[in-house]
């Protein structure tokens, strides 16, 4: 199996399914700024998703440890069609999410008035599966 090179076509970007070359995220994202978010990738085999829900169970766990509200369940669906629009359908892959705070201020301290949605994009890559048979010291 040979690894992609080249991004997908298209990602879900605040709700909205766009062109790649469309899809900007601010410079005053406190993700870019401070970290301020977390991601998680999920893998699918033949189309099938590997343990969605324990995926999005520690999605779920991550954003609630700096204090994200966001129903991760939500996303499951958007991550299927993912997998479909990006014609892995039938191949291994990968949906990679990434959920930051958003834009606001730059300040250390917790902005409480960013305008939801959050920040959250989805794309493919093919996935690479190697077997190790033996490690040499």
């Amino acid at each position: 199996m040979s690894l992609k090179k080249d991004y997908p076509q298209e990602v879900y970007l605040n709700g909205n399914w766009m062109a790649s070359k469309d899809a900007f995220i601010s410079v005053f994202d406190r993700g870019f700024m401070f970290g301020d978010g977390v991601y998680e990738v999920t893998p699918f085999y033949k189309g099938i998703p590997f343990l969605l829900q324990d995926h999005l169970d520690r999605l779920s766990y991550s954003l609630s440890q700096i204090d994200i509200q966001l129903d991760v369940n939500s996303l499951e669906q958007i991550m299927i069609d993912a997998v479909s629009r990006g014609n892995f359908s039938e191949s291994d892959c990968a949906v990679y999410i990434e959920i930051t705070r958003g834009v606001a201020p730059r300040n250390h301290v917790f902005p409480e008035d960013v305008p939801l949605p959050f920040y959250y994009m989805l794309f493919l890559l093919s996935l690479m599966v190697l077997k190790i048979s033996r490690f040499q010291f």
